[in-house]
């Protein structure tokens, strides 16, 4: 599946059953990693034509008279650079992690979070900028509170969300790890300032 307009892949694991051609992604945030790491897809049969933008010696698969070398025609001929072993490792792990709690147990519990933050947002009054049944668990809101007097309240109750539009927009994004306390705690700051 494909984000309107912007190409992004929203929600696919089955890359080349799909049909996708390229897909880049990051570890450190919804992958529980560490920045320095980016998954790149290529699909196979566009290996062939692809060419790097610049040359290391990872890319080397052969060395030729003349101060000459052939490439690899694996993936492995974008690979210009040393990777970053840590975050490469992190990710690694991370990934082996998540197969073992399963993507759509985490998918149902973090959109089950999200639904229940958003339906107790909008009995509070806020006024919702995430749209309705929206898959994603991120919640977004317009609080109409003193943005920095609710960051405080938040962060005292150990709360962490950002804020957007000068601090009009409220943005909350619940993971694996957080359960309906959490998103009780954030409620009951909210209903303690309206």
């Amino acid at each position: 599946m494909r984000a309107p307009k912007s190409g992004h892949i929203i929600c696919s694991r089955h890359l080349h059953d799909e049909g996708v051609d390229f897909a880049c992604g990051n570890g450190y945030k919804w992958l529980h990693a560490d920045f320095g790491c980016a998954p790149f897809y290529v699909r196979r049969e566009h290996l062939e034509w692809l060419s790097a933008d610049r040359y290391g010696h990872r890319q080397v698969a052969e060395t030729l008279p003349g101060h000459r070398f052939r490439l690899k025609t694996s993936a492995a001929k974008l690979e210009y650079a040393n990777p970053a072993y840590g975050p490469v490792t992190a990710l690694d792990a991370a990934l082996e992690f998540l197969g073992e709690v399963g993507l759509d147990r985490i998918a149902q519990h973090t959109h089950s979070l999200a639904a229940e933050l958003r339906e107790g947002a909008r009995a509070l009054g806020m006024r919702m900028f995430t749209p309705p049944n929206n898959p994603s668990p991120i919640v977004s809101f317009h609080h109409g509170l003193d943005h920095e007097r609710l960051g405080r309240a938040l962060a005292d109750e150990g709360v962490a969300v950002t804020f957007q539009e000068d601090g009009k927009l409220l943005r909350a994004a619940v993971g694996m790890f957080n359960n309906r306390d959490d998103v009780e705690r954030l409620l009951g700051v909210i209903g303690g300032l309206v």
